[in-house]
This record gives structure tokens, sequence and C-alpha cells, in this order.
């Protein structure tokens, strides 16, 4: 029996190439010359490169001093978000040459995970933004327009040949050279049309809920009397042995006098988290692929809501998320502290929660969309970090410490108000992404069976 006839029988995905081909290449390994990562594309991505450039290396701070600076954590769902860290380091011509401008496209360069290289977002609108260096921008020519790119990129077949040609060692890289080799497919006119213009319809639900959170923030600051606190307090703390015997803290982080006011000014009238609902800590794992609940873990917790896109770990047991429940990240570093809450509505099957994360449920006294907010706001984020334990990455907060969050009385009028915000925020949002996710999926028909049948899809 020939190879040919086994591949056919068993529908083996195999690829046939040339020697002469690989030793152009230079690739050896099997993965590059699968026939999954075969696109039908036109043109390299050298053609359709009007120019690129790569972003600034100098260090960042969290100090608000100097020029801001956009990372990929700052990456809102397709889009070029607002950046957390500056860099004052830049000159003006430095900064002026980075930055954004509107229908630029900036695509992740490197990172230790291999599945955010390659990731890509638009810039809908110029901003006094620069970018960091493990990303890159480029500007598109007329032979394609930044949305469509976009689109491709995130969508399975861009992935594909983004994985294809990055390159994986300890850190995945995926430089502006590698975007000149691979394939990417021209669209009709009609086509990129459409695309355009549901990306424009993400982009303003996308706005209006950013609106609608903020000021459910604006809400909960002047109701909590945290609003202008600027934390100008004194750099040197004072204490005495035996507090600091009792709390069993000897780090002088832990002692800083910021905390001082705020603790008391949350304590004023309040009461502990623990009081005010369940904190629920789940155990060891075991994962099974057959089993009926999905395991959310911290890395789902993106910027202000729950990804459950792409491959995600089940288990037959564990602590079922119920809606309303929040889920709060409670260890690593970069991710202690995100906090996101959970709409069955939104989100397909049954949940349960890893040992990275505790979830709070049933509450009694706050909606839950007044406490997550809430433990969003900078003070309690601050608060949160206090409590820490551990070093080297590995960084956690107690439940005891956490249930001991002091947690102000906040009036049933501004729980309302701020309840409807979050959800309308969330609705929004989640109307944003199925949109864009709309555009990935007209791609890949598009580029898997017609143009005919993309703009139908489209119309639907």
């Amino acid at each position: 029996m020939s190879w040919q006839t086994i591949v056919k029988e068993k529908n083996l995905s195999i690829a046939e190439i040339y020697f002469s081909k690989i030793t152009n290449n230079l690739r050896i390994e099997a993965e590059f010359y699968t026939t999954a990562t075969t696109s039908t594309g036109l043109v390299k991505g050298a053609d359709i490169i009007r120019f690129s450039q790569y972003g600034t290396s100098k260090g960042l701070n969290e100090n608000n001093i100097g020029h801001p600076v956009l990372r990929l954590n700052e990456f809102e769902l397709s889009f070029s978000g607002h950046p957390a860290k500056y860099c004052d380091l830049l000159s003006e011509s430095e900064f002026d040459s980075l930055k954004l401008k509107k229908n630029d496209v900036l695509i992740c360069r490197t990172n230790g995970n291999p599945k955010y290289v390659g990731k890509a977002a638009l810039v809908m609108e110029a901003s006094d933004y620069a970018f960091a260096s493990y990303l890159f921008r480029l500007s598109t020519n007329e032979k394609i327009r930044s949305a469509t790119l976009v689109a491709y990129l995130n969508s399975r077949v861009g992935r594909l040949e983004i994985e294809k040609y990055s390159i994986v060692s300890n850190q995945a890289n995926f430089s502006p050279a590698k975007f000149r080799e691979i394939t990417v497919p021209l669209f009709v006119k009609d086509f990129e049309d459409r695309i355009e213009e549901i990306f424009g319809r993400s982009w303003s639900a996308h706005k209006f809920a950013q609106k609608a959170y903020k000021e459910a923030e604006q809400l909960l600051l002047e109701e909590t009397n945290l609003e202008g606190d600027k934390n100008t307090y004194e750099t040197i703390s004072v204490r005495n042995l035996g507090d600091v015997v009792a709390e069993n803290r000897f780090d002088a982080e832990y002692w800083q006098p910021k905390f001082d006011p705020l603790i008391k000014k949350l304590g004023e009238n309040g009461q502990r988290l623990g009081s005010q609902c369940k904190v629920v800590k789940s155990g060891a794992m075991e994962y099974d692929p057959n089993g009926c609940f999905k395991v959310l873990k911290t890395k789902q917790l993106k910027n202000r809501f729950i990804d459950n896109k792409g491959s995600i770990d089940k288990t037959n047991k564990g602590t079922e998320i119920e809606n309303g429940d929040l889920l709060f990240a409670s260890m690593g570093v970069g991710s202690l502290g995100k906090i996101d809450i959970f709409y069955s509505d939104l989100y397909e099957g049954q949940y349960v929660i890893d040992s990275t994360l505790f979830l709070l449920k049933e509450l009694k006294g706050i909606t839950p969309e007044c406490l997550l907010t809430l433990l969003r706001l900078k003070p309690y984020q601050e608060l949160i970090y206090r409590y820490i334990v551990g070093s080297s990455g590995i960084i956690s907060i107690s439940k005891d410490n956490f249930e001991n969050l002091p947690i102000p009385v906040i009036s049933n009028l501004v729980q309302k108000n701020v309840t409807d915000l979050v959800r309308e925020y969330h609705l929004e949002q989640a109307e944003a992404e199925r949109l864009l996710e709309k555009t990935k999926r007209a791609v890949e028909i598009y580029i898997e069976k017609d143009e005919k049948e993309a703009l139908k899809y489209l119309e639907t």
C-alpha cells in the first residue's frame, strides 16, 4: 500500500515539499510545511506595507512622568487602548516620531506566550501615545485596508500564517521582517467596505461601554470620598515594634504611610469584605478533557471582561460559577487584583474556578457590580497589594487578608446607578466583541469559500 493511499484512507494532513524549497527557506521543521498553514492569499506581507516601525525600548514608569507608552497589556479587543505606563527618557522628537496615527496597525512582536505574538490592534483615532519596543506598527498601502488586515491577522487563518513564520525559543518573535514573508489575501472593495463599517460600529459600542464604566467609577469615587486622593504622603514611616509583631509584617512596603488615611477613610461606618459576601477558594484541580465543566483561570481575566475564547481546560468537579458571582485573581505578578463579574447569559456552558482565583458569592448589602467597581479603584488595588506575600514572581494574597478588606457603606441610589452603568458596559462590550468576531469569521469564509459567501455572512 502506498503512502498516498494511507494518507487518503486515514484523512491525514500531509504536505509533500521539494528539497530545493526547504534549502531555500532554511526551515526544516514539519510544521512550517503542513497544508494547514498554507493559505490562498495572493501577495506577501512586503507587498502591502507602506512603512513599519519598532517602538521604544527605553525604561517605563508608573508615576505618570513623561510621555504615555502603549503596551500589549493595553490592547482592548482589536483596538489600541490607554497606556498605564510612561517614559521620561524620550526626547520630543523621538516622541513625535512614535505618536500613534489613525489607521496604524499595532502588532505584538515578542512575548513569552506564542499565542500573543502577532496579535494585532487597530488605531481608530490619532493619539498622543508612543508604543513599546515589543510592539511594531505598520501602515498599509492601497492594496489592503488596515481594518481588513487586523481582522485577517486575528482570524484563525491569519494566526496560522503568523505561527508559521514566528521564531520560537525562550521568547516567541514575529518581527517586521517575518511579517514581510507571510501570505496576505487581497479582498474586493465591497467586502473591505463592510469590514471597515463593522469595525466602526464595534468601536462605537466599545467607546460607549468605556464611558459608562468611567461614570460608574466616578460615582463611587465621590460616594467613598476617595476622589482627588493624590497619594501625597510622607515617605518615611515610624512604627511601634508591638504593632509590627502583632501584624507579623516586617517589610517596609506594608507600613507605607499612604495606607493609614486610606484604611481610616474606608473603615469609617463600614464593614469587612468577609461580612458582605462568601469568599470561596478552589482546591487542587484535576483536569479531564471530557469533563462537563470549563475551568476559568486568572489568564482569562482580560481588561474588564472574561476571555472564554480558545482552548479552555475541562474538569468533572469544582466550585461552580453562578450568575452574578465575582472572580478575583489571588496570585501572580501582573495578575493579582484582577476582578470580573460572571454573567451566565454571556458565556455558554458551565464553569468552575481554578486555585488561582477567589469566587465571591452570596453578596449582601452591596450589588456585585458595585463591589466589582469598588475593588478595581486604584486605592483598593494599592490596598490589596499591601497584603501580598511571596517573591520571585509567585505572589499571592491570603483568603483571611482579602476577607478583612474594609468596605464602606454605599447608598442604595448610588448602588443602583453604578449597577445599571456596569451592566450597560458589559452589554456594549459584548456587542463590540461580537462584531469583531464576525469580521474574523467573514475573512475565513472569504478565504475558504468565496467573496459571495463572505458578504452574505456579513449581511446576517
